[in-house]
C-alpha cells in the first residue's frame, strides 16, 4: 500500500469481461487510489490482465459460510475506503458483509434479474432480493444506459452513474484485410447459454448454406455441448486465449456479430467496434441503449444483415457507424466518472456514520 485511499473490488468470479473491466477500472484511476481484489479467477480464464494488483482468494463459492467469513474478516483487516462489487452474487455478498456506514459502490455487470435462461418467478426473485438491499448502496455505478435506467427504477433515491466500458483496440492497430476475399465473421466471449452460440451458429449455418466466401470463428471456449454446436455448424472455436492474441484475432476480422442473450455492456463488442468492424447485433436492451444500429431479431435477420454488408458498394458507412459508438467510451471520459462516484461515495462516508471496523 503506498498510503493512498483503498479501493477493495470484491469479485465473485473473474473471467471475461467482468475481468477486463475491473482491470480497467484499477488502471484508470491508479494516480489516486490503491486497489485490492477480494476474488476467484474462474478455471482457465486467466489471460493476465490482473497481474501485478494484489490478489485475495475469496474462497470455495459453493460454501457460504466461508464466502462470508472470508469477506468480513478482508474488510474488519483492510477498512478500504471504498468497497467496489461487481456482478450481483458480488453484490449481495458485499452489502450482506459490510458494515453500517461502508462506502459501497455497485456495479451489476448486468442485473440477474435481466437472465433468459431461468424462470420468471426466478427472475422476479432476484428483482425483489435487488430493491431489498438497494438501500444499502452508497452509489450505482451502471456500465450502460440501460443498467442505468434500471438501477433508479430499483431506488430513485440512490444516486447513479454510467461508467462507461472502453477498448483498447482502434483503427490504428486494424490489420491490412486479407487478400483471400472470404469475410472473417467473429464472435467473442465465453461459450454460455448467455453468449448465445446457438444463434450465431443458427446465422453461420443459413449463410454458409448458400455462400462459400465466408469464414465464422468464436474466439473462445467454455461449454463443451456449445462448442460442439458451433463446430458442427462450420465455426472454428479457438478456446481460451490471452486477451492480446484475441485482440490480434479481432483485428483481422470483417465483421463482428455479438449473438448474446442478455447484456451489461459488453466490452468485445466495443473492442470490435474500436476498430471500425462493423457489429451486427441480437436486439436486446443493453445493445439499443449503447447505440449499436444493426440489429437482428433472429438469426435470419442477422443473416440478411450480414450480407447486405459484406455485398455494400460502400462499407465505410458500416465502419463510421462502429467508430461512433466509441467517441463516448473513452479512458478519459472513463476515469472521469469513475473518480467522481468515487468522491461521491466518499463524501458519503464522511456525511454518515462511520463504520465499525473492530
Amino acid at each position: 500500500m503506498t498510503g493512498k485511499p483503498v479501493v477493495l473490488h470484491v469479485v465473485e468470479a473473474l473471467g471475461g469481461g467482468v475481468m477486463v473491466a475491473v482491470r480497467d477500472y484499477m488502471s484508470s484511476t491508479n494516480d489516486d487510489f490503491d486497489h485490492v481484489l477480494l476474488a476467484n479467477t474462474r478455471q482457465g480464464h486467466n489471460t493476465g490482465d490482473l497481474d501485478g494488483y494484489a490478489l485475495i482468494p475469496l474462497g470455495k463459492l459453493r460454501n457460504p459460510i466461508e464466502l462470508v467469513r472470508k469477506t468480513r474478516q478482508t474488510i474488519r483487516h483492510l477498512a478500504p475506503d471504498i468497497i467496489h462489487l461487481h456482478s450481483s452474487w458480488a453484490g449481495l455478498l458485499g452489502r450482506i458483509c459490510s458494515p453500517l456506514g461502508t462506502s459501497l459502490v455497485y456495479t451489476p455487470h448486468c442485473y440477474a434479474f435481466e437472465r433468459r435462461d431461468i424462470s420468471l418467478f426466478a427472475r422476479t426473485l432476484f428483482w425483489v432480493a435487488e430493491w431489498t438491499l438497494a438501500k444499502r448502496l452508497t452509489i450505482v455505478a451502471a456500465v450502460s444506459p440501460r443498467e442505468a435506467e434500471l438501477a433508479s427504477r430499483l431506488n430513485q433515491r440512490r444516486t447513479v452513474t454510467y461508467v462507461p466500458n472502453i477498448a483498447l483496440g482502434g483503427p490504428g492497430c486494424r490489420s491490412e484485410s486479407s487478400a483471400s476475399e472470404v469475410w472473417n465473421v467473429v464472435a467473442t466471449g465465453r461459450v454460455m447459454s448467455q453468449k448465445g452460440p446457438e444463434w450465431f451458429a443458427s446465422v453461420a449455418r443459413i449463410v454458409l448454406a448458400s455462400r462459400t466466401d465466408f469464414a465464422f470463428t468464436w474466439i473462445g471456449g467454455g461449454d463443451r455441448s456449445g462448442e460442439k454446436l458451433l463446430i458442427d455448424s462450420g465455426v472454428t472455436v479457438t478456446g481460451w486465449m490471452s486477451h492480446r492474441d484475441v485482440l490480434g484475432l479481432l483485428a483481422r476480422a470483417d465483421l463482428y456479430i455479438h449473438s448474446a442473450a442478455w447484456e451489461g455492456a459488453p466490452i468485445s463488442a466495443l473492442e470490435a467496434a474500436s476498430y471500425g468492424i462493423p457489429c451486427i447485433c441480437r436486439d436486446i436492451p443493453a445493445m439499443r441503449s449503447l447505440n449499436f444500429s444493426l440489429l437482428a431479431d433472429s438469426p435470419t435477420a442477422a443473416a440478411g444483415l450480414l450480407l447486405q454488408v459484406a455485398d455494400s458498394d460502400d462499407k465505410s458507412i458500416f465502419a463510421e457507424q462502429s467508430r461512433q459508438i466509441m467517441e463516448q467510451h473513452t479512458p478519459g471520459a472513463q476515469r472521469e466518472i469513475l473518480l467522481g462516484t468515487y468522491e461521491v461515495a466518499r463524501d458519503s462516508f464522511r456525511n454518515e456514520e462511520k463504520a465499525e471496523w473492530n
